[in-house]
């Protein structure tokens, strides 16, 4: 694992330094709190972003979190989960990102959240047919390979959705602003799905979950404009031209 972290560090270190911005005058307060506040309260629809960034990963929030509670609701063994988990979902996690980086390099990062949000919602159907399946050590590995596929796909689109949104000269803040948001709305709607599972059963619980993402979905198709380049193809052709 130490090994691995330094695949992202090299990856860093060779790759070339941005153009940084003129230095922001004031205070070291002003300069890392206020100033980039003042900058993103001032953009059209900033609350409007907010709550998308608030609802985006509902659906991920609540079927993600009941996920391993419903594997060994099924009978299954923490060995048996852990062993398909952490090879054939580690697999389909890698799998999921680069397909996500993809579609957001052809299609646009709007673009990508859509496709990727309603792909993720569709991959629900996994969990309901594994609730029928029972016991099953096959289904749990397509299950699981769904599920952790899905995520990184609608991960590295909302991750490239979130670094869009971030003014070059306030990046650190208002990254950890928009992350710390996502965290936070992941923990408050996920602290009633066992509530819901237990009420509606299983299956109609992650169908609910699947709905749960189409308001995050609607609003990605509101905000397709909301960042400089967030609707447009080509990321990479379109930042060498500038």
């Amino acid at each position: 694992m130490a090994a691995l972290i330094g695949v992202g560090t090299i990856a860093a270190l060779v790759s070339p330094e941005p153009a940084h911005p003129p230095e922001q005058p004031g205070s070291f307060l002003r300069r890392a709190v206020i100033a980039p506040a003042d900058e993103f309260l001032a953009r059209p629809r900033w609350l409007l972003i907010l709550v998308f960034v608030l609802l985006y990963r509902l659906g991920d929030a609540l079927s993600g979190g009941m996920a391993n509670p419903f594997y060994v609701k099924l009978g299954f063994t923490k060995l048996e989960i852990a062993s398909v988990a952490k090879v054939f979902g580690v697999v389909a996690t890698m799998l999921g990102i680069a397909a996500g980086g993809a579609f957001a390099y052809r299609l646009g990062v709007a673009r990508a959240l859509v496709a990727a949000g309603l792909i993720h919602a569709a991959g629900n159907l996994a969990f309901i047919v594994q609730a029928y399946a029972g016991h099953d050590l096959r289904a749990l590995t397509v299950t699981i390979f769904v599920e952790n596929f899905t995520g990184g796909l609608v991960s590295a689109a909302f991750v490239g959705y979130l670094s869009g949104l971030c003014h070059p000269a306030f990046t650190a803040t208002q990254f950890a602003l928009f992350t710390s948001l996502t965290a936070v709305g992941r923990t408050l709607f996920a602290s009633g799905a066992g509530w819901l599972a237990e009420t509606l059963g299983w299956p109609a619980f992650f169908a609910a979950s699947a709905l749960a993402a189409l308001p995050g979905i609607a609003l990605a198709l509101v905000l397709a404009d909301a960042g400089p380049w967030l609707s447009q193809p080509g990321l990479r052709r379109r930042s060498a031209s500038q």
